[in-house]
């Protein structure tokens, strides 16, 4: 196995076989990764940025649709009903 030094900020996600850590698209060309390659990680320290992660927030409609007047949305898609169409 080919060894290379690379520090990186990635983000950990769940999956259904186990955990993942996502590499940045630069990092991989840079390493020549391919999928399916086996990789080996050494963390530093006990608790690896661990004071900066966050747990995302979880937006409301009304906070996502705050900035949102009619005028931008264009015109309604649909056409005027002719008496059969089920919506």
């Amino acid at each position: 196995m080919k060894r290379a030094s690379v520090q990186f900020r990635g983000n950990v996600a769940r999956t259904r076989g186990g955990w993942v850590i996502q590499i940045p698209t630069g990092v991989a060309h840079h390493l020549k990764l391919k999928v399916g390659d086996s990789v080996e990680v050494s963390v530093s320290s006990a608790k690896p940025n661990k004071l900066t992660s966050r747990p995302r927030k979880k937006w409301t409609l009304d906070e996502l649709l705050a900035g949102v007047s009619p005028d931008m949305c264009g015109p309604e898609p649909w056409r005027v009903s002719m008496g059969k169409e089920i919506f």
